[in-house]
């Protein structure tokens, strides 16, 4: 019995190696409320991004670019939180 795979799109692997990268970059701030407030903010973001149609190509792709732009400034030192977090 073979059950049926289904294969993610481009534009999914994309968002799902953004939410990788917004936790691991979550992950590695300093244990305490901080952290946990960024964890919770990047899934929310991403929850409500879920809820788009997948025809939204053009405002997915925007809200990628936005979120590449807020997981750069995230990174760079001295950053505690950005203001929106996901596509």
């Amino acid at each position: 019995m073979s059950q049926r795979v289904r294969k993610h799109s481009g534009l999914q692997k994309q968002v799902l190696s953004l939410y990788r990268q917004f936790m691991m970059s979550a992950y590695k701030r300093p244990e305490g409320p901080g952290r946990d407030s960024l964890l919770g903010r990047v899934r929310d973001e991403f929850k409500e991004g879920a809820k788009m149609s997948r025809f939204e190509v053009d405002a997915i792709e925007r809200r990628l670019g936005m979120a590449r732009k807020q997981l750069k400034m995230l990174n760079l030192p001295g950053t505690e939180t950005v203001q929106r977090i996901g596509p």
